[in-house]
């Protein structure tokens, strides 16, 4: 498959995807993360593509979470209380654009569980939660990935021992890593389960 990763960072999906045999492509604004485009996303329109990936077989979506964070208090009753909200507001909806534009067979739409999931345009879409636990990492951190294709994660309770107790305010579990780096990671084992979903309805 063709696959494009947006809002890349890391790379974590892509990765994965790479090392199955899949032709890879990443964009993101930091040139730190070495993306094949560098791009601030709210100025993207496909034609900064090369011709063979604007017809993409999937998409994977990371928009930037910050804004959208519980801990982060961004969000009131589903409303925006800060400036820099809406400008998560709009690159959450050009994930939207994206997929309505590239038409991919698979796309998936990821941020942790919080305040995008309250947003009018998110809410037509097919939506999973899972925590990272389940897929090898040592904090929950549920997570919502939206998508196409029935995924169904796997999803824990606070308070189960999978997992590192992270009260709020407390220094463990995700808000307890300095690094927005690592906090942005997918799970390997995660990535490799949605990949092989994939593969049986392709």
């Amino acid at each position: 498959m063709k696959i494009i990763e947006f809002f890349c960072g890391t790379k974590s999906f892509s990765n994965v995807a790479k090392e199955q045999g899949h032709e890879v492509f990443t964009i993101d604004f930091n040139p730190k993360f070495k993306p094949d485009l560098v791009c601030d996303m709210l100025y993207f329109n496909i034609k900064l593509l090369p011709k063979k990936w604007r017809k993409p077989d999937m998409i994977w979506c990371s928009p930037p979470c910050e804004t959208f964070s519980l801990s982060g208090n961004s969000m009131y009753m589903g409303f925006p209380t800060k400036s820099k909200t809406y400008i998560g507001l709009a690159l959450a909806y050009k994930c939207i654009e994206l997929i309505q534009e590239l038409k991919p067979k698979f796309w998936v739409i990821e941020n942790p569980r919080a305040g995008l999931r309250t947003q009018w345009f998110m809410k037509p879409l097919e939506r999973t939660s899972v925590s990272y636990c389940q897929y090898g990492f040592k904090n929950m951190k549920p997570t919502d990935l939206w998508n196409n294709f029935g995924f169904k994660g796997r999803i824990c309770k606070n308070g189960d021992i999978c997992h590192e107790s992270a009260p709020r305010g407390s220094r463990t579990g995700t808000q307890g890593e300095k690094s927005s780096e690592y906090r942005g990671k997918i799970p390997e084992m995660l990535c490799k389960e949605i990949l092989e979903e994939i593969s049986h309805k392709d």
